[in-house]
């Protein structure tokens, strides 16, 4: 009887673990008219294994902003063209961006999108 009991709690501790620890951050990945075709989606394939990949931009299900930001480990803002082209994009998300950077929030920039992370133009 002591045994069943012991596997039992065993059993129940190991999916326990399994649950909490399988749930991953979210890496929220900047797709749109700021970025290169296929840019997006490639950064997304490198950080799956760690992260829950939400596009945001101007034409997903995601706006980017505060609320949508503080549910993010991680932004990611990946290349493109230039930046004088790429900076009307994503000029409306700036404020939020900084905000989120202040307050710890870890931003990605890829190419194009470490040039934005300045001031002039830039988040």
């Amino acid at each position: 009887m002591m045994h069943r009991w012991i596997l039992f709690h065993l059993f129940f501790a190991v999916n326990l673990y399994h649950l909490v620890s399988s749930k991953k951050p979210i890496a929220l990945i900047y797709r749109g008219p700021a970025t290169c075709k296929g840019c997006s989606e490639s950064v997304a394939v490198l950080l799956q294994d760690k992260y829950k990949i939400i596009y945001a931009g101007p034409k997903e299900k995601v706006n980017i902003d505060a609320t949508t930001l503080s549910t993010a480990a991680l932004y990611v803002q990946p290349g493109g063209g230039d930046l004088d082209v790429a900076w009307p994009h994503v000029r409306k998300y700036a404020a939020a961006i900084r905000k989120y950077v202040k307050k710890g929030g870890r931003y990605l920039g890829i190419c194009l999108g470490g040039y934005l992370a300045g001031t002039k133009p830039g988040f």
